[in-house]
């Protein structure tokens, strides 16, 4: 996979990846936040749990 290691911008795409994953993670925080107070947010909860995993699938690959 080296696709993943090639720049994009200012940075590497494995490095977007982070940032995109630390935004499934709040996303996730947020959805998690509803669901305690109201009971409302299992999507949202999911959709960031599930989002957040496969940024971390994608991004742990090792570079060669």
């Amino acid at each position: 996979m080296d696709w993943i290691d090639r720049p994009l911008g200012p940075m590497r795409i494995r490095a977007w990846g982070l940032l995109a994953n630390m935004g499934a993670n709040a996303t996730a925080l947020y959805g998690l936040q509803q669901v305690l107070r109201d009971g409302s947010g299992q999507v949202t909860l999911a959709v960031g749990v599930i989002l957040s995993l496969v940024l971390i699938a994608l991004i742990a690959v090792p570079s060669r």
